[in-house]
């Protein structure tokens, strides 16, 4: 069961996940290289099938790909996350974890973790370092980022970024998106202030 409203959530985890993995020392494309791929593709902005993921990654000389789903039961919320081998042609069992919706950005961050240690090497911090790293941004504010990333015009874009920074001002993905769009609408002082 996953509401209409809550779209976002796979957005914030394609946001997430890139972060976590570089923590942990796997090499990763961030969302931002994704869509630059995708738009060089002329393939629209939103959740991908398998098959656009593959094309995605060949243009990014990637070798995986995270592909999976979530579920949102009331406010508990489920992650499953496989790793599809493009070399091998194979995909890994689920990587699963559940937890309150709240707690988003911590089960994508001990989600990664897992994914790291199965795709190896080893990652390059020891688990208790790893998940003592601070995170990307209160809950408040990773909603709102989410609602920015799944918008459907600029204006509403704009709306929902600078609510996630004025949730928590460090959110500093929120703070380069809104620069981005800024830029993009010419709106140079704004941008400036932003950024």
């Amino acid at each position: 069961n996953t509401p209409a409203d809550s779209g976002w959530i796979g957005e914030i985890v394609s946001d997430l996940l890139p972060q976590s993995l570089g923590e942990a020392g796997v090499a990763v494309i961030d969302r931002a290289d994704r869509l630059r791929a995708q738009e060089a593709l002329e393939i629209a902005h939103g959740p991908l099938t398998r098959a656009t993921s593959v094309r995605v990654a060949e243009a990014t000389e990637a070798s995986r790909v995270l592909t999976g789903t979530f579920s949102l039961q009331g406010t508990n919320l489920t992650l499953s996350l496989r790793i599809l081998d493009l070399e091998r042609g194979s995909l890994s069992t689920p990587f699963v974890i559940a937890g309150p919706r709240e707690s988003l950005a911590d089960l994508a961050h001990v989600l990664a973790w897992d994914i790291a240690l199965a795709a190896g090497p080893p990652p390059v911090l020891p688990r208790a370092a790893y998940l003592t790293l601070p995170l990307a941004a209160p809950f408040e504010a990773i909603e709102a980022y989410g609602g920015g990333l799944t918008a459907a015009d600029a204006a509403t874009e704009q709306k929902y970024l600078v609510k996630a920074l004025q949730a928590y001002p460090a959110y500093h993905q929120a703070r380069l998106t809104l620069g981005r769009l800024q830029l993009q609408a010419r709106d140079f002082d704004a941008a400036i202030d932003t950024l």
